[in-house]
């Protein structure tokens, strides 16, 4: 045995220690101490534990990486572009329909709507102004201002494939005469008129970001026609709910 004195003596030679017994765990001081210290170690375990699964969470969620070459185009990764919507269809028969029927002297060249109309239509377009040389001559300036667009079923079988839609718009004309005095003043005339656009719909590109293209139109010349198919007609937000 030992004792507490100053000066540390053997007072029991016959006492010795356990086999493969380690002093310094004798000491409750000490135990604690290894306790306190592994439960921090465990505590920092557990935080990183946490952070590492949180990140795997948050990786495994998001939308995984696409290598491509696109040479420079926008690609589109989800189908949301993909539907047609009532602005879109707005959007579409206002920017082609005033510059297919807004026509100014000596001016008019559809080249730029290659990849929104058929040619077909355009050469059509072209063709009939072209022809009317009166036009061109009496300076008369023609602007077309789109109002409002509605779905239309057509019942003609032959058209049945396209998505077709009613317009309702103002088409102006803006003519330069000679009054009694001689001299030159415009005069302004406009009428509400009503035209059946026939879209076909396909893929969107850089070049028609719509995904639209007309096949063809017409102008409604029946007041009661315009009105039968005005009737008849949905709204867009209707028809693409």
């Amino acid at each position: 045995m030992w004792n507490n004195d100053s000066q540390s003596r053997v007072i029991d030679r016959s006492f010795s220690l356990p086999a493969k017994r380690r002093v310094v765990f004798e000491y409750f001081e000490v135990v604690q101490i290894a306790n306190t210290l592994l439960s921090v170690l465990v505590g920092i375990l557990a935080l990183a534990l946490l952070i590492e699964s949180t990140v795997l969470v948050l990786i495994f969620r998001r939308p995984p990486y696409i290598l491509a070459e696109d040479s420079g185009y926008v690609m589109w990764r989800t189908t949301e572009v993909f539907r047609l919507r009532p602005d879109m269809v707005k959007s579409f028969l206002e920017t082609m329909g005033s510059k297919m029927l807004t026509i100014q002297p000596g001016a008019y060249n559809l080249d730029s709507l290659a990849h929104h109309v058929y040619p077909h239509v355009i050469q059509a377009l072209q063709q009939k102004v072209g022809q009317n040389e009166s036009r061109i001559q009496r300076k008369v300036r023609q602007l077309w201002t789109f109002l409002e667009a509605r779905a239309y079923s057509d019942p003609t079988p032959a058209y049945q494939s396209y998505r077709c839609f009613i317009v309702r718009a103002e088409k102006s004309f803006y003519e330069e005469q000679l009054n009694d005095s001689g001299n030159p003043e415009t005069r302004a005339t406009s009428s509400i008129v009503y035209y059946l656009f026939y879209l076909e719909q396909g893929r969107p590109t850089p070049e028609n970001p719509w995904g639209l293209k007309i096949w063809g139109f017409r102008e409604l010349d029946s007041e009661l026609e315009s009105k039968k198919i005005w009737d008849g007609s949905a709204g867009l937000g209707e028809e693409f709910k």
